[in-house]
């Protein structure tokens, strides 16, 4: 592909996305960063406004610049929307509405190839009413369209619940989950899982966003880089986990056809743990030794809970 071409694709890429890392990007149109940095400078005097964000959570933001005329799809383009078409059209996931769905089957009726059948499985599924989930997904994208708060009760992990007026900056999905981050009027930057809304309303009143914090903060895997860990194990019999990105820097090293020693960095104690106990008895921790300490007291309230009493 020329260059030309590049930046093109480039600034498709930044027209459909808030902000985008530098290394994304050079890695989706299969160049080196340094190329991306002098594509930016063409599509500048070019016209267009590129803000630029610094950080390791940073990248680019398309601000503003001459429409782009838009082009018919390549064959690997029509080829990947059917693919992911098919799949979610079996989905259940409760954020991908029949709305969608609709939309999908009307847009890929106009293309000349035929649709394989996917079908799309998951292992738990969120205890919520679908429409009423979508209702509040509209909701929170509507306010942060219009920029206008929002009033809503939410379920708390204890049960209990709180009223906030929100102000909401964008939303985030991990997990399949939807989270929506913004500024609480008591002065502090949150985040809500949005399946624990209870219930919601679009305000007249509209803010002026603050950009003091992002949830750029929050790093590839969807949490807040809070006490990095450097993780090193043994797994065994559980080859599939090897398939999985579990966090930065992985490096696996098969002993046998049978256990892989896995090094990787988790950006949270949760993530760490949550990894051991996925693997449980089939994961031995070689380091840190905190987290094996930590991971054994765990064990002992677990056979004391179901086994103290006989």
């Amino acid at each position: 592909m020329n260059r030309t071409a590049l930046c093109i694709q480039m600034l498709m890429i930044l027209q459909s996305r808030k902000v985008v890392k530098k290394s994304e990007l050079a890695q989706m149109l299969e160049t080196n960063p340094r190329n991306i940095i002098e594509f930016k400078q063409e599509l500048e005097t070019a016209g267009y406004t590129i803000e630029s964000y610094a950080g390791p959570e940073g990248g680019y933001r398309l601000k503003s610049g001459p429409q782009l005329i838009s082009r018919e799809l390549s064959d690997d383009e029509i080829s990947a929307l059917i693919r992911q078409f098919s799949a979610l059209q079996s989905s259940q996931d409760a954020a991908v509405s029949m709305t969608l769905k609709r939309a999908l089957a009307l847009l890929m009726s106009s293309l000349e190839k035929p649709l394989p059948e996917i079908y799309a499985y998951a292992q738990a599924k969120l205890n919520i009413d679908p429409v009423f989930y979508q209702h509040i997904i509209d909701t929170v994208l509507q306010a942060i369209t219009l920029k206008r708060r929002l009033f809503f009760t939410y379920r708390k992990t204890d049960q209990s619940v709180k009223e906030y007026t929100f102000e909401p900056y964008e939303c985030i999905t991990i997990d399949s989950i939807w989270y929506v981050f913004g500024y609480i009027k008591a002065g502090s930057f949150k985040s809500f899982k949005l399946n624990r809304v209870v219930t919601i309303e679009l305000t007249d009143q509209t803010f002026i966003e603050t950009k003091t914090t992002h949830s750029r903060e929050i790093n590839d895997f969807g949490y807040t880089i809070d006490k990095p860990i450097r993780f090193k194990g043994v797994i065994s019999d559980l080859n599939y986990l090897e398939e999985y990105i579990w966090g930065d820097n992985q490096s696996i090293r098969w002993i046998s056809d049978r256990q892989f020693e896995i090094e990787v960095d988790f950006n949270t104690e949760y993530r760490c743990l949550d990894f051991i106990r996925r693997a449980s008895y089939h994961c031995e921790i070689l380091e840190p030794i905190w987290i094996r300490e930590q991971y054994s007291a765990e064990i002992g309230k677990l056979y004391a809970t179901y086994f103290q009493s006989e």
